[in-house]
C-alpha cells in the first residue's frame, strides 16, 4: 500500500493522469480508473456520448464526459475505519449517472442539515398527456408551477421548498411525461384544494398527490433518486428520444428553491474529515489483484461508498403513472459485490 500527503479536505483533480486513447466511443480500452466508475452503466454511457456527440458545440464537453473518472487517487479517513473517498477528473454533466449519483447524495446531505424539525410534506404535480414536444410540456409545467405559487391558499400554506423535475416517455412512443416532486414546508393543505387549484391553472390536470414526510431517511431517499436520475428508463428507449430530452432540457434547471428556501445551497461541500493518500486507484487495483488483504478491503468498501444511498426504502412513483422498468444498475446499489467480481 501506497502511503502519502494528508489533508483536511480531498482535491478533485491530481496530476496522476490516464490517457484514454482513440475517439470516444470507438472501440478501445479504457483505463482502470474510467472503469471503476463507469461499469455499472456502460451500456447507456455509450449511448449518452452518441446522443452528445451529435449535438452542435458538444466536442469540449463530449471530452470532459469521456475522461470523467481519469486520473483517480484513492483517500482514506483518519478518523472513521473503512471510509474511502477517490478524487479524479468528473464531468459534473447532468447526464453522468456517477457524477448524478454524487450530486443527489450532497443535496441530501445538505437538506438534512437544513430540515431540522421543519413540518414537511411531499408533493407530486403531473400534467395530463399532450400530443406536444417535450420543450413545451416543461415550459407548462414550470409556468403552471410558478402560477400555483401565487394562488391565496398556496401562499398561506407553504413557506417555501425544493421542486426537482422527472421526465419519462410515454408507452405510446410519442407522449412526453414530466412532473414535479416537491419538498415543502408549511402548513396542512388539504389535497381537494390542490387538485382544484392545479386543474383551473393547467386547464386540464387535476392528478396530484400530497402527503406528510413521516421518515427523514425516506425524503432524503426520494431527493437523491430524482436529483441523481431525472430522466426515467423509458427516455432511453432509442437514441433519438434521449437526444429530443437532451436538446429540450439544455439551459433548464431539473431542481429548484423557492419561497423561504430561495438560495440555499444546495451543492456546498462541507467535508471536514481529515484524510490520507493511499495512492492511485489503478495501484490499488493492482494489489487487489495480486491478493494484497488491504488493497481488497479499500476496494471493496469504495464499492460500497459510491453505490450507498441514504435507505433500503423505494420512493414512490407519480401517482397518474404505471411504475416502469428501472436502471439496471438501480437493483444492485446496495447489493455487496464480491472482490474477485469487482475486478
Amino acid at each position: 500500500m501506497l502511503d502519502g500527503q494528508t489533508s483536511v479536505h480531498t482535491p478533485e483533480t491530481t496530476s496522476h493522469r490516464s490517457e484514454i486513447p482513440g475517439p470516444y466511443p470507438d472501440t478501445c480500452i479504457p483505463p482502470a480508473d474510467v472503469v471503476f466508475r463507469h461499469s455499472g452503466w456502460q451500456h447507456r454511457r455509450d449511448q449518452v456520448a452518441r446522443c452528445l456527440a451529435t449535438l452542435d458545440g458538444t466536442r469540449a464537453r463530449l471530452d470532459r464526459f469521456r475522461r470523467c473518472g481519469t486520473g483517480a487517487w484513492v483517500w482514506r479517513s483518519k478518523t472513521e475505519d473503512s471510509h474511502y473517498r477517490i478524487t479524479a477528473d468528473h464531468c459534473h454533466d447532468r447526464w453522468c449517472l456517477p457524477c448524478g449519483r454524487s450530486r443527489g447524495r450532497t443535496i441530501a446531505h445538505n437538506l438534512q442539515a437544513y430540515l431540522g424539525d421543519k413540518r414537511l410534506r411531499m408533493i407530486t404535480l403531473t400534467l395530463r398527456h399532450r400530443d406536444e414536444s417535450l420543450r413545451d410540456s416543461l415550459d407548462r409545467l414550470y409556468k403552471s408551477f410558478g402560477r400555483l405559487r401565487r394562488v391565496n391558499d398556496w401562499k398561506a400554506a407553504v413557506v417555501g421548498g425544493v421542486a426537482i423535475c422527472e421526465i419519462k416517455h410515454g408507452l405510446d412512443g410519442h407522449t412526453w411525461h414530466p412532473h414535479l416532486h416537491i419538498i415543502v414546508e408549511g402548513k396542512y393543505l388539504p389535497h381537494a384544494d390542490l387538485k382544484t387549484h392545479w386543474l383551473r391553472i393547467t386547464e386540464d390536470s387535476y392528478i396530484v398527490d400530497i402527503r406528510p414526510v413521516r421518515s427523514t431517511e425516506h425524503l432524503l431517499n426520494y431527493v437523491t433518486k430524482y436529483v441523481s436520475k431525472p430522466l426515467d428508463s423509458s427516455v432511453y428507449a432509442t437514441d433519438e428520444t434521449l437526444t429530443d430530452a437532451m436538446q429540450a432540457m439544455h439551459g433548464r434547471r431539473t431542481c429548484l428553491t423557492f419561497g423561504s428556501w430561495r438560495g440555499l445551497d444546495l451543492t456546498a461541500h462541507d467535508d471536514e474529515t481529515e484524510w490520507e493518500s493511499i495512492g492511485p486507484l489503478s495501484d490499488l487495483l493492482e494489489l487487489a489483484r495480486d491478493g494484497d488483504p488491504d488493497a481488497q478491503h479499500a476496494i471493496l468498501n469504495l464499492r460500497l461508498e459510491t453505490a450507498r444511498c441514504p435507505t433500503k426504502q423505494t420512493a414512490r412513483d407519480p401517482p397518474d403513472e404505471e411504475p416502469l422498468t428501472t436502471l439496471p444498475f438501480a437493483s444492485q446499489i446496495n447489493r455487496t459485490v464480491p472482490i474477485a467480481a469487482s475486478l
